[in-house]
């Protein structure tokens, strides 16, 4: 989930890519270096929201997928799981999981979109928080983010900078930085995404053909 490792996974990718194909090596390290100044957009932001955040704390009732992100930026979340699907809480852990969220004033409650709400919406029902939110880990997709055209920056840009930023009490401190990030998502969808998923040779080559290189 973290953008900068994200962003050196795609200069591995486009190296690899370009000793392969050296003909189109150009290419794949344009693609990179295009999809990579995305990443530092989605990057920003989570900096952002570390930066304005009014808590320090946050709930995902799941299995912390996160960890990467909370490294790098310095989140807390709390989770009645832990970091393995196979973990069930057990009611004291769902207890105390109520007790961080009144004490620290905690209105939104992450899920991971892959997993049942059930256990957030419990939460919600016995605390002081309002709503659920859902996050991704960007290791998956459902329907309706295929139908819309969703790869990793728009699940980090439209699902979890949103989410993030409500429930660690963020808000951004000027409303042209919000628009940001829905202009970063419509170049993605325009042109970065094809680099990032088919790493297409029609770059240079306009082959209509030449989706994937070998």
């Amino acid at each position: 989930v973290d953008p900068v490792l994200a962003g050196d996974m795609v200069d591995t990718i486009a190296d690899g890519l370009g000793a392969a194909d050296p003909d189109n090596a150009e290419a794949y390290a344009d693609n990179a270096t295009a999809y990579i100044e995305s990443l530092d957009s989605v990057h920003e932001a989570f900096e952002r929201i570390a930066a304005n955040a009014t808590r320090d704390v946050a709930v995902l009732a799941g299995h912390n997928s996160f960890q990467y992100l909370q490294a790098r930026y310095g989140f807390r979340l709390h989770s009645p799981v832990g970091v393995s699907p196979q973990n069930e809480p057990s009611g004291t852990q769902i207890a105390e999981t109520v007790e961080v969220v009144d004490d620290e004033g905690i209105d939104t409650i992450l899920y991971d979109r892959f997993e049942s709400p059930r256990l957030a919406e419990t939460i919600v029902e016995n605390s002081d928080a309002t709503r659920t939110m859902a996050v991704s880990p960007a290791g998956g997709t459902i329907a309706e983010w295929n139908d819309a055209g969703y790869g990793y920056l728009e699940q980090m840009t439209e699902i979890n900078v949103p989410a993030f930023e409500q429930a660690f009490g963020a808000q951004w401190a000027t409303p042209s930085r919000a628009r940001g990030v829905k202009e970063l998502n419509v170049r993605t969808r325009d042109h970065i995404r094809t680099p990032c998923h088919q790493w297409s040779r029609s770059q240079t080559s306009r082959s209509p053909t030449a989706t994937r290189p070998p």
